[in-house]
């Protein structure tokens, strides 16, 4: 395991010696539950479980999705979305705010990014969860034949609705990919463009999840913090940027030695498994002075390592920022005087190498914020 920030950082940056291939597989399958699967048992169109060229062809792709003129208008719909769910608990005081917002929102953006249905975004959430239960968290055989006959699911949902848009085309990501994936000279395949889409429901729904989370969080759970936010906006991006390098959603990456390498003096054999751990990075106190204290001015805060390093940084980061920062701009607006519930156990997912809170119970003057209920969103 590597924690050191250079090492974790060099590590990333060194796709020659450190393979991804195989990478995203933080549990084994057992034998039946891999003879289900088939070939998605390796998730072999998964970009970030590539190396080039095959990962330059892939990723290539679903940059697609997040052009600036999409970005945009995906920010413009986060927002817009953000207060008509605001609107309907509003009056209530107290929520778990993780199940009432944060796991709302980027379900309903994502599904706009993809072209996913309105009707189909929970089915689209219960699948992501699942995801993560199969290939990033311990489970019986049992429960991963249960969790690997619900992906097959998944995916032949994608397929149909790839299947679909070609035929009836949309202004939509998934339009795009599946005209594309039938022409001349394609660059990416039918079959490929199924894991594709999958894999960026997945990364959109839970990225923006737990970082949004984790966020509220720090946020108004840091004495006097709260009431900054909401009296100096400006506060709100490197704020962000804190939450990510102290709580990541992601905490690190397999990789796989192609040959010997050495780290401080230690040799590392070709063939080994490695995990780069970003998240002690991210508390290297010889990078972050006092790593372990939420500083929202923070000087470095931009250098940590929360969505990866090299050719597999995250491609949605700059999303996931932008929704993260609109949605905490909409909440000062509207409950200006939020405050965690007290005494209230937090829960987080069990799974390796990811970090995400399951709970967050929250509550605020009820009076105060029904009487700020907008009129702007439409019902």
């Amino acid at each position: 395991m590597l924690t050191r920030y250079e090492d974790v950082r060099a590590a990333l940056a060194d796709e020659t010696n450190f393979s991804s291939s195989g990478s995203l597989l933080a549990t084994t399958l057992a034998p039946e539950v891999r003879a289900l699967l088939g070939p998605y048992a390796e998730l072999p169109s998964f970009a970030a479980n590539n190396d080039p060229p095959t990962h330059t062809r892939l990723r290539r792709s679903v940059s697609r999705a997040f052009t600036p003129r999409a970005v945009t208008a995906l920010h413009d719909l986060f927002v817009t979305e953000a207060h008509r769910v605001i609107d309907r608990f509003a009056a209530h005081g107290e929520i778990d705010i993780k199940e009432s917002f944060a796991h709302v929102l980027p379900v309903k953006v994502t599904a706009a990014l993809i072209g996913v249905p309105a009707a189909d975004e929970l089915r689209v959430k219960a699948w992501v969860e699942n995801w993560f239960q199969l290939f990033r968290t311990p489970a019986t055989p049992q429960r991963q034949m249960e969790l690997a006959r619900d992906f097959l699911g998944y995916v032949e949902y994608v397929r149909s609705l790839l299947e679909q848009r070609r035929h009836e085309p949309r202004d939509d990501f998934i339009s795009q990919m599946a005209t594309a994936a039938h022409g001349e000279h394609t660059p990416i395949t039918a079959e490929e463009l199924v894991e594709v889409v999958a894999s960026l429901l997945l990364g959109g729904n839970e990225t923006v999840s737990s970082l949004l989370t984790a966020a509220i969080r720090r946020l108004v759970g840091t004495k006097g913090l709260w009431d900054k936010i909401v009296a100096d906006r400006s506060l709100v991006p490197t704020a962000i940027e804190e939450v990510l390098r102290i709580d990541g959603a992601s905490l690190g990456d397999y990789r796989f030695t192609t040959s010997d390498v050495e780290f401080a003096g230690t040799r590392i054999p070709g063939g080994s498994r490695v995990i780069a751990y970003r998240d002690a990075a991210n508390h290297d106190e010889s990078v972050f002075a006092h790593p372990e204290v939420f500083d929202i001015g923070r000087p470095n805060v931009r250098m940590h390592l929360a969505f990866g390093h090299g050719i597999h940084h995250c491609v949605g980061a700059a999303l996931a920022r932008a929704e993260t920062a609109a949605a905490v701009n909409v909440l000062a607006d509207r409950l200006p005087n939020l405050r965690l519930v007290p005494g209230e156990p937090l829960r987080y997912r069990h799974a390796v190498l990811n970090r995400s809170l399951l709970n967050l119970r929250v509550r605020w003057d009820a009076k105060a914020a029904a009487a700020m209920t907008t009129r702007t969103v439409p019902a």
